[in-house]
């Protein structure tokens, strides 16, 4: 992890719609068809992976260009086993899950 320092809010803001934009640049097409009830995985270098469900449908929220391409989900993990809220840019996505796999990383403690 590293940190990082702005000299006022408008610069920080500029700097993180430059990230957003990056990340939307990345976003593959299936990626972006990520729906309601959907599971996935996502790999980190912290040495776990992320295993998630999607808890919104994107068709049903007001999004600006900004907010598009993020999903609010529940994530598991051997760092939080008992999962947490929270939205997650769909670039970050590894693959979708069936629900057979989910579960077989539920029973194996997300490993």
């Amino acid at each position: 992890m590293s940190i990082e320092s702005f000299e006022n809010f408008e610069e920080m803001m500029k700097a993180m719609r430059e990230r957003m934009d990056a990340a939307d640049n990345k976003i593959q097409s299936w990626q972006a068809l990520i729906r309601l009830g959907e599971y996935f995985i996502r790999k980190t270098n912290l040495g776990f992976d992320i295993y998630g469900q999607i808890l919104n449908d994107p068709e049903e929220v007001k999004r600006s260009k900004y907010t598009q391409n993020y999903r609010f989900a529940r994530c598991f993990s051997t760092a939080c086993p008992a999962g947490e809220l929270g939205d997650i840019h769909v670039s970050t996505i590894e693959r979708i899950l069936s629900k057979e796999e989910f579960d077989q990383a539920r029973r194996s403690g997300w490993r």
